[in-house]
């Protein structure tokens, strides 16, 4: 992680082309062997930045889906972190956008359209509340246009920076969005077309345990974090596993910073053991 954050921060400063491993390590107060025993090349940290942008805004809007709040005040506490993240990430991203893209990295593209998918399956839970019901036939085109305020003014940023209201972006958009979803058109985007084009292959029983493993030998010191993840395992282990159980063990991790993705993907498998278990039925 100190690697990722100094890294950051040199690139946003000096560009990525000009920041070398040798700057990075400096301003770690690491070695180079440290720096490569995590990482083969800038060209892998680069990749493992994206996997932690995306991971940073994936468990933040399976957080917020999760609130206990009203579906608009979550839709916009959606609008309002994507807008946050970007913004915080923005310097990197033109950078990056500026000096990469030119040679587009197959691993980045793979890391982003992975996420992506795996996103897009969260926040169709906030879609189906504002549409009213589950699996309404327009979700698939609500769920494009929420993307396309996020991505169009995420753009608008890298091309014209300055201080915007963040707030006031989010309020605007929970109105145009609540208008979309209370007027209905003829959907455009089925069901059928969506899985095949966005299926993802999301994080499995064994992403969990490994996940659960690297978050236990962190916090090896404080048994409720140890504790609570390793009953979490033992229960999505089981032949059924029960969801009171699994939200109350995951209660005792919500203040836990670094363990959000191991939140999202526990939350991810037991949907996905769960819609198995109906469908089966």
């Amino acid at each position: 992680m100190l690697i990722i954050e100094k890294a950051l921060e040199l690139f946003a400063k000096n560009g990525i082309d000009a920041t070398s491993v040798q700057d990075i390590t400096n301003a770690c107060g690491i070695s180079k062997g440290a720096f490569y025993l995590s990482f083969k090349s800038k060209e892998d940290l680069l990749v493992a930045i994206i996997d932690h942008f995306m991971k940073l805004i994936v468990a933040k809007n399976a957080g917020i889906v999760r609130m206990n709040a009203s579906v608009k005040e979550r839709l916009h506490q959606y609008y309002l972190a994507n807008f946050q993240i970007f913004f915080q990430f923005s310097p990197f991203f033109t950078i990056y956008l500026r000096e990469h893209m030119r040679s587009i990295n197959r691993d980045i593209v793979e890391k982003v359209n992975e996420f992506e998918k795996i996103n897009d399956e969260t926040v169709l839970v906030l879609v189906d509340e504002l549409l009213g019901e589950d699996n309404h036939p327009y979700r698939y085109d609500l769920l494009l246009m929420m993307k396309g305020f996020v991505y169009s003014f995420a753009g608008y940023i890298l091309m014209y920076p300055q201080q915007y209201d963040l707030e006031k972006l989010a309020k605007a958009f929970v109105e145009r969005t609540c208008i979309l979803a209370e007027h209905p058109t003829e959907a455009l985007l089925t069901g059928e077309t969506w899985k095949q084009m966005m299926l993802p292959n999301g994080p499995t029983l064994e992403t969990v345990e490994q996940l659960a493993g690297e978050l236990m030998k962190r916090h090896a010191d404080d048994d409720l974090v140890s504790e609570s993840v390793r009953l979490l395992v033992d229960e999505l282990k089981s032949p059924a596993p029960r969801r009171a159980i699994v939200k109350g063990l995951i209660a005792n991790l919500q203040t836990i910073e670094d363990a959000s993705w191991f939140i999202f993907c526990v939350e991810y498998v037991w949907r996905a053991m769960h819609a198995n278990a109906q469908n089966a039925g």
